[in-house]
C-alpha cells in the first residue's frame, strides 16, 4: 500500500467511525434513526471491508473504495446535523459548521489524492492541482454547511459536490486504465495476429484483469518458471544418474543387458514425471487440454495421428468434477494406448464434450482388427479395458466399447451421468 492510499484508508476509517458515533451517542438530540437514515453508514462499512481487501492486489478499487466510503459518511454527518436543526430550530451553530466542513472535505480531499497519485506529474503541477481542488472544495464545503443548517435553502445542490467527487475520482480511473487497456489490445491484437481466432468478450475481459491487477500475470510467469525449476531438479535427480550409469556401460564396454537395465530404467523415471506433469495441465487448465496434451504426446513417439473434436455442450460456465475429469482422462490415456499397441490402423478421433453437468469422451480408431474381447484381454493380463471400467465405475460413469460407427474399428465412450 502506497502512503497516499494508506492515509486515505485511515481517513476513510476515522470519519466512518465519527458517524457512527455521532449516530450511536446522540449528543444532538436528533431524532431516532430511520432505516434509509442506516443506508450511509453501511455503505462506509462496505467500503472499508473493500479497503481492506483489495489494497496491495488492487489498489484502485481501494482508491474508489475510500472516495464512496467517505463520501457516504459525510452525508450521515450532514443528515444527522440537519435533522436536528430542524427539530431545534436555525440559531448560529459554529461547532456543527465546522463538523459539516470537515466531513465534506475529507472526501474531496481522497479523491484529489487518487486523482494526482501517479507520482509522475512535477510538484508545480501537483501544488496546482491541489490549489485548485483547496480552493474549489472550500467554496463546496462553505455552501454545503449553509445548505445543512439552513434546512434545503441556500446553497448548491448536493448534487454538484458529487460530481466534484466522481471527476476527480474518474481522473485517477482514466489513469490507472488507460495502460491496461493498452496492454490488453497489444495481447488481444498478436493472439489474432497469431493465428488466433477473434477473442470473445469474456476472453478480452480476462486478459484485462490479467493487466488491471498487479501481480496476476507476474504470479503466473513466476509459478511457470518455479515449474520448470521442479522438472529440472526431478530431471537431475532421477533421470540424469541412470543416463549416466548406461554412459559409463557403454563406454566401458559394458554388456548389453547392462545397458538396457539402466536405459529402462531412465525411461520408468521419464514416464513417471510426465504422469506428473499430465495431472499439473489437467488439473489447471482442465480436460480439453490435458486431452490436447495427451494427443502430441501419442503423435509424438508414434506413427499414429490423432484428431480431436470438441462437441458442443450447453454453457453453463463451469468445470465437471475433478473426479470425472481425471477418470475421462485415464479413459482417453488407455483407450490411445490400446490403439498405438494393437490396432492396425494409424488415425483415431478424439471428442470431447465437458461442461459442469455431464460429460461424454468418445475415442475411435479406423484399425481393421478383430472385435474386442474383453476376457481373452484380461486373462492374457491385458487390463485396459478393465483398468477403464473401474475408472468409470469410481466416477459414476458409464463406459461402453465396441465397433465405430463404419463398424471397422474400435470405440471407446465414457459418459457421465452414467
Amino acid at each position: 500500500m502506497t502512503r497516499a492510499l494508506r492515509l486515505a484508508a485511515v481517513a476513510t476509517i476515522a470519519l466512518a467511525v465519527a458517524s457512527l458515533l455521532l449516530r450511536i451517542l446522540n449528543p444532538f438530540a436528533a431524532p431516532p434513526p430511520s432505516a434509509s437514515d442506516l443506508v450511509p453508514h453501511l455503505w462506509a462499512v462496505a467500503a472499508i471491508v473493500v479497503i481492506a481487501l483489495t489494497n496491495t492486489w488492487a489498489p484502485t478499487l481501494a482508491w474508489c473504495a475510500a472516495v464512496v466510503g467517505s463520501a457516504a459518511s459525510a452525508l450521515a454527518v450532514s443528515g444527522m446535523i440537519r435533522e436536528y436543526r430542524a427539530t431545534n430550530g436555525f440559531e448560529p451553530a459554529p461547532v456543527l459548521g465546522a463538523l459539516v466542513a470537515i466531513a465534506v472535505m475529507v472526501p474531496i480531499a481522497i479523491a484529489a489524492a487518487y486523482a494526482t497519485a501517479d507520482g509522475r506529474r512535477s510538484r508545480l503541477a501537483v501544488a496546482l492541482a491541489w490549489g485548485s481542488v483547496a480552493v474549489l472544495g472550500t467554496g463546496l464545503a462553505a455552501s454545503f454547511v449553509g445548505r445543512t443548517l439552513g434546512g434545503y435553502d441556500g446553497g448548491v445542490p448536493y448534487s454538484v459536490w458529487l460530481a466534484v467527487l466522481a471527476g476527480l475520482t474518474v481522473t485517477g480511473l482514466v489513469r490507472d486504465l488507460r495502460p491496461a487497456f493498452d496492454r490488453t489490445r497489444a495481447r488481444v491484437t498478436a493472439e489474432a495476429g497469431g493465428g488466433h481466432r477473434a477473442a470473445g468478450p469474456l476472453s478480452v475481459l480476462r486478459v484485462f484483469v490479467d493487466e488491471l491487477v498487479p501481480g496476476r500475470e507476474a504470479g503466473r510467469a513466476e509459478a511457470a518458471e518455479d515449474e520448470r525449476g521442479r522438472i529440472a531438479a526431478d530431471l537431475h535427480a532421477d533421470v540424469l544418474p541412470s543416463l549416466r550409469r548406461a554412459l559409463a556401460e557403454a563406454e566401458a564396454g559394458g554388456t548389453v543387458e547392462r545397458l538396457a537395465a539402466d536405459l529402462r530404467m531412465a525411461v520408468d523415471d521419464v514416464e513417471s514425471l510426465l504422469v506428473a506433469r499430465r495431472a499439473i495441465v489437467l488439473e489447471e487448465l482442465g480436460l480439453l487440454a490435458a486431452v490436447e496434451w495427451l494427443a502430441e504426446r501419442v503423435e509424438d513417439r508414434s506413427t499414429v495421428r490423432v484428431e480431436i473434436e470438441v462437441a458442443p455442450v450447453d454453457a453453463d460456465g463451469g468445470r465437471p468434477p475433478r473426479d470425472v475429469e481425471r477418470a475421462a482422462f485415464r479413459v482417453a490415456q488407455l483407450a490411445l494406448d490400446n490403439v498405438v499397441r494393437h490396432a492396425l490402423g494409424s488415425h483415431a478421433r478424439v471428442s470431447v464434450a465437458a461442461s459442469a453437468r455431464s460429460v461424454r469422451l468418445r475415442v475411435e480408431d479406423d484399425g481393421d482388427g478383430p472385435p474386442v474381447d474383453e476376457a481373452a484381454a484380461t486373462r492374457a493380463g491385458r487390463r485396459g479395458i478393465a483398468d477403464m471400467r473401474a475408472e468409470a465405475r469410481a466416477c459414476g460413469a458409464r463406459l461402453d466399447v465396441g465397433r465405430d460407427a463404419d463398424g471397422r474399428g474400435t470405440a471407446v465412450e465414457l459418459a457421465w451421468p452414467g
